[in-house]
């Protein structure tokens, strides 16, 4: 037999049959009957599998065998036949428990009495998890290819791994080599009559002359014989301290941090600790850091965290070590040559499908690793509703003039009631984010928004400006929610893909420009209330695809799905208070920006007095431009780092802005519009990634206060611009304009340089996205 290679290299194992029929201790062990029904959810090919092949040959009971990479599926395909007895690694039964919690025993496993687990550590609180929801023990096992079986736990005795088998002993050796007392952890040494006889390799460890076999593990035996095992054994040491890895994993375990440690060799300090924490929201490395700073002592704290969304695991479900120690071993790599995001942090790998490394960390993403099905959702939402925002606030203030006859003055109003609600109200939605479930605070905020849209339908029908006021309200209240929370969303997977918003805002302008595409179209057959119907109808569809969102994965800790809720409002304000740099940048930013575009659109009805549609298309190539560019402008900010591209980014926009003083018509006034496009493409990604990097815990509020600074810098632009324009110049708004968006642009890479921001993203390149780990 061979060895599973979850810590290296698999290596034979030769064993006689009197050997591998020791398994069969297993049937009596446990208490197996002729009409039971096994259904062993991993593969038979291992010592774990096998012993259940032969307890099944043994008792003479039913044996089922189904598919072990989808062990859901295979037990409720399995339903009918009413299994007796599950068994499989702890991933599995961790994704057996979360299907048990939310379809209940009933639909899962309704006949099981016995769940069993084997091959990894258990988690207390997964055992703790399967006790609440089944009503019964999640029985553990403890073996070994070289060994066997070696103890169960029972129905009977089912507290740790119960006491040895038959004809196995099991002695717990301390540092000093004598037999430690009972509850003290020490080596595992196990004589057994069902021991291997030697490996294929020549060199390796056999069993001593006396039968003793050292297996490399770390455990205890309590005063009553159970046995407990941690993990491996392997002691390290650091900095003059002797550590045990495993011993670290099971305090982190205890609290709440599913936790993998990683030793690699230190010319100075003995040992360098890469600690692997497993969160499928990708809280960011330092979150963990932190946490784990609480629970460890001083000298256990790993020097280095990588985040991923799931540890590897090999094809009999168990962990997969040995390439958790090749990510850790590239990823320190990288940090020594320079490559790292910032101090203490190194670039994210990534991995094909296998969990490898691909050939010079480049590959072809799958489809789970483009971001996962949260993700798909929020950008799917984002095109569906993004386009009747973007369509409203064109058409509102000429609608209301036209429609309802309203003076300048509450066109004005009425513009700005929405504009001030959405201020209000996005800090508060951040806070919601942080606190609730994310998709259904963006659901929510879709159907409030689509409720607006009936609002102004129903304004035009009936002429009614309250109605219109009403809706402007409800709009504001709906835009909060849905956008705040759209962000935090997509904010999840920052950490593992560098390229989360910049695919955010290609889904919102894609939407965007279609919206104003088929909306102006139909414009002349279907009348304002026609637009807003078809406006209500896109966002109910965007409802919808949130409502299918699957829920975010829970973590015991902080992370950005929020569960950081239970942080007070003093350490709130002062995340806040540390954006204040970037945030001035924003204000600066959007109003320099929203100046150009009132300016222009002013200066397309005024000079060239051109109607709605011509205008909108005027606007179009912009657009575009910020629909298709995003992802590759995010590939140059890979390149030449946030500051320069930032920079670059200013000088292009207002190159367009003094461009736009001396156009000569519209269709020269489009094609510069290309410029502000790309410029926006850069910059607005930058933003919100550096919000959300700055913010962990409290990703939805930060976001919340980002979008009011946004909001209120447009407000100031989008009123500077009619000053301007009405007591001076075409030529001299544009300048001043131009002058703002430099202004902008020197106040964003300073804002990063002030708070310490990585010039780089952390995260993989986008060959679309990736699910390497996060390093801290």
């Amino acid at each position: 037999m061979w060895t599973s290679g979850s810590s290296g290299t698999p290596t034979g194992v030769v064993k006689t049959g009197a050997a591998v029929l020791g398994n069969t201790l297993t049937a009596s062990a446990m208490g197996y009957t002729s009409s039971d029904r096994l259904l062993p959810l991993l593969p038979m090919t291992h010592q774990y599998g096998m012993s259940l092949v032969l307890a099944w040959w043994l008792v003479g009971c039913e044996l089922l065998v189904g598919n072990h990479r989808r062990p859901v599926q295979t037990l409720r395909q399995m339903h009918d036949r009413r299994p007796t007895v599950g068994d499989a690694t702890p991933p599995v039964m961790a994704e057996i428990l979360t299907a048990l919690r939310s379809d209940g025993v009933e639909a899962v496993g309704p006949d099981v009495r016995m769940w069993c687990v084997g091959g990894a550590p258990l988690p207390s609180s997964l055992a703790e998890g399967f006790a609440r929801a089944t009503g019964r023990p999640l029985l553990d096992g403890y073996g070994s290819t070289e060994l066997g079986n070696v103890a169960l736990a029972a129905l009977a005795d089912s507290r740790d791994l119960g006491r040895p088998l038959p004809g196995v002993e099991v002695r717990i050796v301390s540092p000093t080599g004598v037999e430690a007392p009972a509850g003290v952890t020490g080596d595992v040494v196990i004589r057994s009559r069902y021991a291997f006889d030697r490996y294929l390799t020549s060199g390796s460890r056999i069993p001593d002359a006396a039968g003793w076999f050292v297996t490399g593990d770390l455990g205890s035996i309590d005063a009553s014989g159970r046995l407990r095992v941690v993990g491996r054994a392997q002691a390290v040491h650091r900095g003059g301290m002797t550590l045990y890895p495993a011993s670290i994993e099971r305090t982190a375990e205890l609290g709440g941090i599913p936790l993998v440690v990683v030793a690699l060799p230190d010319e100075r300090m003995g040992a360098h600790l890469t600690g692997v924490v497993q969160d499928p929201c990708t809280a960011p490395a330092g979150t963990w850091k932190a946490r784990l700073r609480e629970l460890l002592a001083a000298h256990e704290v790993p020097d280095r965290i990588l985040v991923v969304e799931s540890f590897p695991l090999l094809p009999n479900g168990k962990m997969d070590r040995a390439l958790l120690t090749e990510r850790a071993r590239r990823a320190r790599y990288d940090a020594r040559r320079g490559t790292g995001t910032a101090a203490g942090t190194e670039p994210a790998r990534r991995w094909d499908a296998a969990g490898h490394v691909a050939a010079g960390g480049e590959h072809t993403m799958t489809e789970t690793e483009l971001g996962g099905p949260r993700e798909r959702h929020a950008l799917r939402a984002a095109s569906f509703t993004r386009g009747p925002g973007d369509l409203l606030d064109f058409l509102i203030p000429l609608w209301a003039g036209v429609a309802l006859g309203l003076d300048a003055t509450r066109v004005g109003l009425l513009v700005a009631l929405e504009l001030v609600v959405s201020i209000v109200v996005r800090p508060v939605a951040g806070r919601l984010c942080d606190r609730t479930e994310r998709r259904s605070v963006a659901a929510i905020g879709a159907c409030a928004y689509a409720l607006s849209c009936v609002g102004y339908a129903a304004a035009s029908l009936t002429g009614s400006s309250w109605i219109a006021f009403a809706a402007a309200g409800v709009g504001g209240v709906g835009g909060s929610l849905l956008w705040v929370a759209l962000r935090s969303i997509v904010s999840e997977r920052l950490g593992v893909d560098s390229a989360v918003f910049p695919r955010l805002m290609a889904a919102e302008e894609t939407g965007a420009w279609v919206a104003f595409v088929v909306g102006l179209s139909v414009l002349g057959f279907v009348d304002f209330e026609g637009v807003f119907a078809l406006c209500a109808a896109s966002c109910l569809v965007g409802a919808a695809v949130l409502w299918g969102a699957p829920r975010a994965s829970t973590t015991s800790g902080p992370g950005p799905s929020g569960a950081a809720g239970h942080e007070g409002t003093a350490p709130a304000v002062a995340s806040v208070r540390r954006l204040s740099p970037i945030l001035l940048a924003v204000v600066v930013t959007a109003m320099a920006e929203t100046a150009v575009g009132m300016l222009l659109l002013l200066h397309l009805q005024r000079h060239f007095d051109l109607g709605v549609i011509p205008i909108a298309y005027v606007f179009l190539p912009g657009a575009i431009a910020m629909a298709v560019m995003p992802e590759p402008m995010h590939r140059v900010v890979l390149s030449i780092g946030r500051r320069r591209a930032m920079v670059g980014a200013s000088v292009l926009s207002a190159v367009f802005a003094v461009g736009l003083a001396f156009a000569g018509g519209p269709w020269v006034i489009a094609a510069l519009w290309l410029f502000s496009g790309v410029a926006w493409a850069v910059i607005v990604p930058v933003e919100q990634a550096v919000v959300t990097e700055l913010s962990p815990g409290m990703t939805g509020r930060a976001l919340g206060v980002y979008e009011s600074a946004g909001l209120t810098g447009a407000a100031v632009g989008a009123a500077a611009a009619g000053v301007i324009y009405d007591v001076g110049s075409w030529q001299i708004g544009c300048l001043v304009a131009a002058a703002l968006i430099l202004a902008g642009g020197a106040l964003g890479p300073w804002a990063l340089g002030r708070l310490s921001v990585a010039d780089r993203p952390a995260g993989p390149t986008p060959s679309r996205a990736g699910s390497g780990p996060v390093t801290s």
